[in-house]
């Protein structure tokens, strides 16, 4: 029977054994050569890694994808570990705003390349190249940068590469350009349209190159364009009606109406040119595009709909004066109607204009809220006192009255005679005056007597002080005077005695 340490002994034995014997599988496989086929793929793949950068030489145009960007350049992979490098501000807007964001493709032209280092470039400039690439950048339609130094007959003297080239106003822009010292001794990208065989004579276009990124950008525009769909753009013009901002190579139209639920008069106090904005796509029909901005904002109607209520007493700014009322607004961005027919008691208005102007702040009453329309009605005669219950305090019949030509009708002329209080003086009494009224005795001072005052049907009729007697009170004898008619109808049985006149019969 084995003893302890004779069993101890065993045990290690066998551990050694089986460690030497994976060592030898080890070392087996380890010295087991790959299949001929997977040393072609790894030398393929390889080979795949680097892009033959022998290849690339300067003024050519190369395509990568953006793989880092920092604060002054773009970094750009060409294939495999091959990387190249671009200045940031080449691909920024006039804003500030980047083109191009990580994973996106980029191009651009070799203007350097080393051992180290390959730096592409939107343009060829100077900084890295010198003018013998104008025949190139000529050929293969290269983008240029130049300087704009000064004006001469016709258009630019511009300074490219070393050389001067000129470039006619029709090409420096692709809108009319108002000012064309405002472009003196900035930078910009040029397309070589012409060129001599001497390189003396070049003739440059910066509307060619626009005219492309336009189209591009237009194309990638067109794409994310819908109803309802949220963009960025540039403020790039503003007319009286509205404002055009270009979404990317497509202009939109952002109508007056569409700038705020405030109301605005003038779209300048709401924005400038080259303002950058978010809108929102309400329309479109072919290349017409409708954009908003109110309605990104929140609607204050739908607010001043839960506050207010009918009989409320606000105070409201008067915003226009229509035939049939003044539009007031209540809020900012809410807006209510005082219709003609509430703006006085007791007088009639004939234009708002008579009792409020643009501008003035008033107070009215809320008389009607209607949700569904999002209309709200108000009124100003309801804060007025009623005249009509105190008017025996202050009128009579029989007494003489100064009152306000109000208007003129084909049945009489309506006169003011107090604050909410207008009477008619009738066709026939006017008859039976010396009176003569045309439309500019509108707003005249004139003064008659109260014939009638009738509080059932509230009613006030007029006379002249002085009238001749109406022709019926007579009739002619066998001579020429005229003798007081008898009143037949009194001795009529059981008939009753008919007004000699009736003011309001002609109504």
């Amino acid at each position: 029977m084995p003893t302890a340490f004779e069993e101890k002994d065993e045990k290690e034995k066998k551990v050694t054994e089986e460690v030497a014997a994976d060592e030898k599988k080890t070392d087996e496989t380890e010295e087991t050569p790959q299949p001929e086929e997977t040393k072609e793929d790894f030398e393929q793949m390889l080979e795949s890694d680097f892009v033959d950068t022998d290849r690339i030489v300067e003024g050519d145009v190369v395509t990568g994808k953006v793989i880092a960007i920092n604060d002054n350049y773009i970094f750009i992979t060409l294939g495999g570990k091959n990387e190249a490098y671009a200045e940031r501000d080449e691909y920024e807007t006039k804003t500030g705003k980047l083109k191009v964001d990580i994973g996106d493709e980029i191009r651009g032209f070799v203007v350097k390349k080393t051992d180290s280092e390959i730096v592409i470039s939107k343009s060829l400039n100077r900084k890295y190249v010198d003018k013998g690439f104008l025949k190139e950048a000529y050929e293969k339609k290269v983008p240029v940068k130049g300087k704009i130094v000064s004006t001469i007959k016709g258009g630019y003297s511009v300074e490219i590469l070393g050389t001067r080239a000129f470039c006619p106003f029709s090409q420096a822009d692709i809108r009319y350009i108002s000012d064309p010292q405002s472009m003196i001794g900035h930078y910009y990208d040029f397309e070589i349209t012409e060129i001599s065989s001497d390189m003396r004579n070049i003739i440059i276009s910066r509307k060619a190159l626009m005219e492309k990124e336009i189209a591009e950008m237009k194309e990638e525009t067109m794409k994310k364009l819908e109803v309802g769909a949220v963009m960025t753009g540039i403020v790039s013009r503003i007319a009286d009606f509205g404002a055009f901002v270009d979404l990317g190579g497509i202009d939109g139209l952002l109508h007056i109406s569409q700038l705020s639920w405030m109301k605005v008069d003038n779209p300048r106090d709401v924005v400038k040119i080259g303002d950058e904005i978010q809108v929102k796509v309400i329309g479109i029909d072919g290349e017409k595009i409708a954009l908003s901005m109110k309605e990104l904002q929140p609607d204050p109607m739908i607010k001043a709909l839960e506050e207010l209520k009918e009989d409320d007493i606000v105070k409201c700014r008067i915003l226009r004066n229509e035939s049939f009322g003044s539009f007031c607004e209540i809020k900012p961005g809410v807006e209510g109607l005082i219709p003609i027919s509430e703006m006085l008691r007791g007088s009639r208005v004939n234009d708002p204009s008579e009792v409020v102007s643009i501008g003035d702040y008033v107070e009215a009453q809320i008389i009607r809220i209607n949700r569904e329309e999002r209309k709200i009605s108000l009124s100003l005669k309801a804060l007025k006192d009623d005249p009509w219950e105190t008017i025996d305090d202050h009128l009579r019949e029989g007494e003489e009255v100064e009152g306000i030509i109000e208007s003129i009708t084909n049945f009489g002329v309506f006169v003011r005679v107090q604050e909410g209080l207008t009477g008619l003086l009738p066709k026939s009494k006017i008859a039976r005056s010396s009176f003569k009224f045309n439309e500019e005795d509108i707003g005249s001072k004139i003064t008659l007597r109260v014939q009638q005052i009738d509080k059932a049907k509230r009613r006030i009729s007029l006379e002249p002080l002085e009238m001749s007697p109406a022709s019926n009170d007579f009739i002619r004898s066998s001579g020429d005077t005229r003798k007081p008619k008898q009143d037949w109808k009194k001795y009529v049985n059981n008939a009753q005695e008919v007004p000699e006149d009736n003011p309001f019969s002609d109504l």
